[in-house]
């Protein structure tokens, strides 16, 4: 079937994005990577991606002779365009030509570029694969300008932000993010790290990869294929009298050893840590190897975190809860929702038609007090932890989340996807 302009009908698909495909598509020719069509199409998708906040361009070989590129905004994909081969063929061209890949290998490649927008520098990470119908390219957008500015920017309680503020200011200690892949772990531990980033106090990195460079700190990028990994990383850390160290994720024994080592021995340390909730994460270090006594001495305070699509306000309606919705946070909560107002989106043009506009963070801040350092030297059961830390002031991830709902922030389908 012939491509034509006109079937393209996404609302992302831009005027200027039109102009710049239609130029590139000249009857169907092939496009080289080296061609002023090719760079300006790939220049315009990625202005346009960034217009939308999204955080990854991915394009996609389907084969029949189309392929398409999607945005992920807010968490999910969207479709913008399906091309025809020779222009998908010519901006992966473009991007291994860009990003000094080898552009014959037939094995996955991975580089990055800068580009500036709105006066702001962009990074963006580039990985190609081949798969059995053409090459495919995934672009992460990691752009300064998107995400907040300080840890008052993140929407916390205030009583958990001070928590956070407080266990910042110790000299020692260990601070951990729990949370999925794209959860908004590593931003929060970077806002952090901006915050106590001063002249007198050397930070030093080990990440994979380096997301955002934060002037004055030592950064570390792991590199694999030359045997640099996070426990490596972490120990040439500690010959470097640091103060503060941020290890990008604590993912074996041998890590979490180290990392509970440099705490002990009076540095603070961040991490980030998957795990199913904040207390959950006790289990975690526990199953990583570390002892109860290890883990009393060592965690401040562990912060939950999931990212959740905010309702546009534009088309915001108030609504009532579905009947399975009030049924579930009955048997999994204990909580009455029947008779509470609630919100939802009902798509409009500032939102493309979602009922969506952006994300918001739900959050569960969890302080290792001294109460919970001796249930934790007892081996107790998370349940009997968090019992101990709600008369202490803890709230869970979903009841933030519903306090969220209830301000008409978020829908509340969207919580319990985030907390189910």
């Amino acid at each position: 079937m012939e491509w034509r302009l006109e079937d393209q009908a996404s609302p992302y698909f831009t005027l200027e994005l039109q102009t710049a495909t239609k130029n590139a598509f000249r009857g169907g020719k092939p496009l080289g990577s080296a061609e002023k069509e090719t760079a300006v199409l790939l220049e315009s998708l990625i202005d346009t991606a960034l217009s939308f906040n999204a955080s990854d361009i991915h394009f996609q070989n389907l084969g029949e002779l189309r392929a398409v590129v999607k945005f992920r905004i807010d968490g999910v994909l969207r479709l913008v365009v399906e091309l025809p081969p020779n222009i998908s063929d010519g901006l992966i061209s473009r991007l291994k030509y860009i990003t000094h890949m080898r552009l014959g290998s037939p094995l996955p490649q991975d580089g990055r570029f800068d580009v500036k927008y709105q006066g702001q520098d962009v990074v963006i990470r580039v990985s190609v694969m081949p798969t059995r119908l053409g090459e495919d390219a995934t672009l992460r957008l990691l752009a300064d300008i998107a995400r907040p500015k300080s840890l008052r920017d993140l929407e916390l309680r205030k009583r958990d932000l001070e928590v956070i503020e407080r266990a910042l200011k110790q000299p020692h200690g260990m601070i951990l993010v729990s949370g999925p892949t794209s959860s908004g772990k590593t931003t929060t531990l970077y806002l952090m790290i901006e915050q106590i980033n001063k002249e007198e106090v050397n930070i030093c990195t080990i990440e994979d990869p380096i997301e955002y460079v934060i002037p004055g700190v030592r950064q570390m990028q792991v590199d694999y294929a030359a045997g640099l990994d996070f426990a490596l990383g972490l120990k040439a850390i500690l010959r470097h009298d640091p103060n503060i160290i941020f290890v990008g994720e604590i993912r074996d024994r041998e890590t979490v050893a180290i990392a509970v080592d440099a705490a002990l021995t009076g540095q603070l340390l961040l991490s980030s840590v998957h795990a199913n909730s904040a207390p959950e994460t006790i289990t975690r270090l526990r199953d990583l190897g570390s002892r109860p006594y290890l883990i009393a001495a060592t965690l401040s305070v562990v912060v939950g975190k999931r990212l959740v699509r905010r309702i546009c306000p534009n088309c915001r309606t108030k609504t009532e809860p579905h009947r399975e919705d009030v049924a579930l946070v009955k048997a999994e909560y204990g909580i009455d929702i029947s008779k509470l107002k609630v919100y939802e989106g009902r798509g409009c043009e500032a939102c493309q038609g979602s009922g969506h506009k952006g994300r918001v963070g739900i959050f569960e801040v969890f302080k290792v007090s001294e109460p919970i350092k001796e249930l934790i030297l007892a081996n107790a059961p998370v349940s009997k932890i968090v019992d101990q830390a709600r008369k202490e002031g803890y709230t869970s991830m979903f009841e933030d989340g519903l306090e969220k709902v209830k301000e008409g922030i978020i829908s509340l389908p969207n919580l319990l996807a985030a907390t189910g």
